[in-house]
């Protein structure tokens, strides 16, 4: 399509939204329609539409019961604003099984005030809520008597002290990487005599000290730890083991602690730990290939997930030839400067069941090509990686078209094309593509081309995109929930236009010298540290319950409750 056409294209659609104007119809009408629609789907994206949808999702509540027994707000909805005119109607709900207020700016009176209505909460999730603190939710916990799931991470802390015993709850996050100061050793004796029944406990950047540990390995039914940049040593690791926690823990995160000797603590989990399918150890000091291949020999039938960083020598050996690894689903390698010619190739043939490939700065390797066998994989994540032949474009478009079941793509590599790009929008295979990460893109050709309608996010920063083309995706895909871009003049100049006229799309352009953090950032969401579960039986739509915030997916994806 030639320059001329283009602008045609762009010009069209834009044409066409200016005549479609807006709908006038009565109130009484309105509220007939909203009733035609689902109440999940009302509460989940027809009230991301517009201020005046927000309204008529509201209204269409007045006089009809709510038979809900989970309820996720949008953070799109209310991160910047109050709940209104939402929130009357969120606060007369009643009989909820889980709630989600991620990001949004519920206070500590509102907060009481929803749990008041809802005492048979099992699952509540309340991360990055800037206006109340750690200490008042914890007040009212005994209010919420079978509350198993409890995730707090990012909220400010206060003087944590519980004086009561809550033996329902099993999974607790306080994490918070915004946080400097540390979870003390009376918090840590707080959170472990209140809650004695913990199978998760989630405390990355908390700073835990080694006074803590023979505290948390009293727990007898932790099966999951993390303690992401904490300042423990090597000899508190062999304490915890020795503890009652040792009998059934299987996932342990050690990431980002400097005071380790990594060598040292893959021999503590080899010669204590009989079940592990969890490990975290990213960015800890150097650990020798050698040392992880004895992890992945003991364990080679449990471990679920694994993330190394910073390994030296041919992590490929680490898997050897005649061995199979039937449970794996994720891998995360950072910083790995060679990991094998033959690694992707050996991944690809002995983990048949990997749903997740995170490689950040990793190099060694032939080709990625090999990926495009597995047919499982939903989330793969290419930044700062070299490979030995120059073919990333045919690469990636030989894993897209084979792999059917791919739900995020993010790749970061100087050798990726518009041609790459436009093959991936084009694809008809993906069905399920909704999160979609392309940086670094050079000029964007000079023609419009088939877009995936059902992506939510899009990033495109580092890409050369400009105003035109920002509205095209835009105006062409109507699930888009958040697209980031880089600043380019046009853009500047009229991003506050597209987000009046975008209401429901959450628009970020950076600025050039903005510094990406591609190793944690917004990247660094602790993905997959929820690995407690809870199969009820009469419960059948959780899927609509993680489906609301596409961000936070990996978090919250092995904790099912089903509810109708």
């Amino acid at each position: 399509m030639n320059p001329s056409s283009t602008a045609s294209a762009i010009e069209s659609s834009k044409e066409n939204k200016r005549r479609s104007g807006k709908v006038s119809l009565p109130l009484e009408i309105w509220d007939q329609i909203m009733k035609c629609i689902s109440q999940r789907e009302r509460l989940t994206n027809v009230h991301l539409v517009s201020s005046r949808f927000k309204e008529y999702v509201a209204q269409s509540f007045h006089h009809e019961d709510v038979n809900l027994k989970d309820l996720y707000i949008a953070r799109s909805v209310i991160k910047h604003v109050p709940i209104e005119p939402m929130d009357k109607f969120v606060y007369s709900v009643s009989g909820l099984h889980s709630l989600n207020l991620d990001e949004t700016n519920v206070n500590a009176i509102s907060l009481h005030k929803i749990i008041t209505h809802n005492p048979t909460l099992k699952k509540l999730s309340v991360s990055k809520c800037p206006n109340f603190k750690l200490v008042e939710l914890f007040r009212f916990l005994p209010l919420l008597p079978n509350l198993e799931y409890l995730s707090a991470a990012f909220n400010e802390k206060g003087t944590l002290k519980i004086d009561y015993n809550h033996n329902a709850l099993k999974y607790l996050d306080i994490s918070n990487p915004t946080n400097t100061t540390t979870v003390t050793k009376s918090e840590v004796t707080s959170i472990v005599k209140g809650f004695p029944n913990l199978t998760s406990l989630i405390l990355n950047w908390c700073h835990i000290k080694d006074d803590c540990i023979g505290l948390i390995s009293s727990l007898s039914h932790l099966e999951n730890l993390f303690l992401e940049a904490s300042l423990i040593s090597t000899k508190s690791v062999k304490e915890l083991f020795l503890g009652n926690s040792s009998k059934s823990l299987k996932g342990l995160s050690l990431s980002f602690i400097q005071l380790l000797d990594g060598d040292q603590v893959i021999k503590i989990i080899n010669q204590y730990c009989t079940q592990l399918s969890h490990l975290e150890m990213a960015m800890a000091p150097t650990t020798h290939t050698h040392f992880i291949k004895n992890i992945f020999d003991q364990f080679n039938n449990t471990l679920t997930y694994v993330d190394f960083g910073e390994c030296i020598s041919n992590f490929s050996a680490v898997i050897e030839a005649e061995r199979t690894f039937p449970q794996l689903t994720t891998l995360r390698l950072n910083n790995t400067s060679y990991l094998g010619e033959d690694f992707i190739d050996k991944i690809s043939t002995q983990c048949p069941n990997l749903e997740e490939i995170h490689l950040r700065y990793c190099g060694g390797m032939s080709t990625i090509r090999p990926l495009s066998r597995l047919r499982k994989l939903k989330h793969l994540e290419l930044k700062g990686i070299s490979t030995s032949t120059d073919s990333i474009d045919n690469d990636i478009i030989a894993i897209v078209s084979k792999c059917e079941k791919l739900e995020f793509l993010e790749i970061k590599h100087d050798g990726l094309t518009f041609n790459a790009l436009k093959q991936i929008m084009q694809s008809e295979s993906l069905e399920t593509l909704h999160f979609l990460s392309v940086r670094g893109v050079g000029l964007f050709d000079d023609f419009c081309i088939p877009v995936n309608t059902r992506l939510s996010y899009l990033n495109l920063t580092e890409c050369e995109v400009n105003i035109d083309w920002v509205e095209y995706f835009l105006e062409t895909c109507p699930r888009l929930k958040t697209i980031e871009i880089s600043h380019e003049q046009s853009i500047a100049l009229n991003q506050e236009t597209l987000r009046t006229e975008f209401p429901r799309v959450n628009i970020t352009v950076h600025d050039p010298w903005d510094d990406f953090d591609d190793y944690g950032g917004e990247d660094n969401d602790m993905d997959g540290q929820d690995e407690y579960t809870d199969s009820d039986e009469d419960n059948d739509d959780s899927d609509e319950y993680e489906e609301g915030d596409d961000d936070d997916l990996e978090m919250d994806e092995d904790y099912n409750e089903d509810d109708d």
